[in-house]
């Protein structure tokens, strides 16, 4: 499906790119492969890993026993023709499934493309920067923000869009480090 580090449509979905290496697969961030392509703003590194886990998890749950996987609501429209997503006041779509990583930002993930109109950065959406002045907008100090992400993780986990066995490699993705003093 994909050759040296570049990726597919479903593997670009996923934030992965699939590479062989012997008889084993492989995955790279597709930040990784795409390291030597410059979109013009940095590219989505929302770790979707983490959703295709739970999501395939929840898959085999519902196969073996019938049982209801989970759901999201929507992502909300504001028209479907063309489709327009309803976004809040930091370019973030609303609705969907909601990870720490979108409801407790320091990026704004999105699916919008940068400037560059090279297919790996089209398929790999965006990830600006907030502020310093927007983060300290959101978040009253570290410890708020720190709170705020765990209280999120255990949210997703809850919802069954993260399965319990990735909270604490989701919680090593939160950074701190960017909320102001």
């Amino acid at each position: 499906m994909t050759t040296e580090g570049w990726c597919s449509a479903v593997n670009a979905w996923m934030g992965y790119c699939r590479a062989k290496k012997g008889i084993y697969t492989t995955y790279t961030p597709i930040g990784t492969a795409l390291n030597s392509v410059n979109c013009g703003v940095p590219i989505n590194n929302g770790p979707q890993h983490f959703v295709a886990k739970a999501a395939f998890n929840s898959l085999d749950y519902w196969v073996r026993s019938g049982g209801t996987p989970a759901a999201a609501h929507r992502l909300e429209a504001t028209s479907t023709t063309p489709a327009t997503l309803l976004r809040d006041a930091d370019g973030i779509v609303l609705g969907g499934v909601r990870t720490p990583l979108v409801d407790v930002p320091v990026d704004a993930h999105s699916g919008i493309a940068g400037p560059s109109p090279s297919t790996g950065c089209i398929l790999a959406g965006s990830s600006p920067p907030l502020s310093e002045a927007r983060l300290a907008q959101l978040y009253a100090s570290r410890a708020d923000y720190v709170q705020r992400y765990a209280d999120a993780t255990d949210a997703a986990i809850k919802a069954g869009f993260v399965l319990a066995a990735d909270r604490e490699a989701l919680i090593a993705r939160s950074d701190p480090s960017r909320i102001p003093d």
